[in-house]
């Protein structure tokens, strides 16, 4: 989930401006579109983190920590209403999506703190399989800047050719993930040859119809060929 929360704000940065002038013209982007919806992307990145260290923090509290927990979010939920108050403010809309962008870094460091502190006594923590390796993030880096590189100084030229870069780019990263990244190769390896063993046994349990005495579904047409034959 965190490397789709990463592609995401870095392909959503550079393309927000033309997915919105695409979708509405320039109703969309004249105003402030074009951020919310970057600010919407960089929420979408907290998001993914927050549900897997939330969800992995809650396996692991005991009773007591899970009351505790659930204070402790009510009172966050206090603060939370006062940031969004102040950031809208301040900011407008996209001061309301940072509000939430704030609160969610607030709840993971809650739970990076559970786990560290539950899994403190094993060598290597759950944590160190959340960040994705060093290749991957330069891979990420070298194509969410070319991208952004593209919008300053392509998209203003022509608008296909900043998606084609996009496109191909885009293309290129995910090739890259997928290949390094063992496990995600293996499930598409996993749910193709589970698709193509469905396939196979339809096929190979489909009736054979030559030789089937079941009338057609005209029964008139049977009978005519019937009294013919007599």
């Amino acid at each position: 989930m965190l490397l789709l929360g990463l592609i995401i704000v870095l392909w959503g940065y550079s393309y927000s401006h033309l997915v919105l002038h695409l979708y509405g013209g320039h109703t969309l982007t004249d105003g402030a579109g074009p951020q919310l919806l970057r600010s919407q992307c960089l929420l979408i990145l907290f998001l993914s983190v927050n549900g897997i260290t939330e969800c992995f923090a809650r396996a692991a509290m005991s009773k007591g920590e899970i009351n505790s927990y659930t204070r402790t979010m009510s009172f966050m939920s206090v603060v939370y209403l006062v940031l969004a108050f102040v950031l809208t403010k301040m900011l407008g809309p996209v001061g309301f999506v940072l509000a939430n962008c704030c609160n969610m870094a607030i709840r993971i460091g809650f739970s990076v703190k559970v786990i560290k502190t539950t899994f403190s006594s094993l060598v290597t923590s759950p944590l160190s399989g959340l960040a994705p390796d060093n290749d991957i993030l330069f891979l990420l880096l070298t194509g969410g800047v070319t991208c952004q590189l593209s919008e300053i100084y392509i998209y203003q030229w022509s608008a296909l050719v900043h998606l084609g870069i996009g496109v191909v780019v885009g293309v290129m990263v995910i090739v890259g993930v997928v290949v390094k990244e063992d496990f995600i190769l293996a499930f598409i390896v996993e749910r193709v040859k589970a698709l193509l063993g469905k396939s196979n046994e339809g096929m190979d349990d489909e009736p054979d119809q030559s030789n089937d005495p079941t009338p057609s579904w005209n029964p008139a047409a049977d009978n005519i060929g019937k009294s013919k034959e007599d």
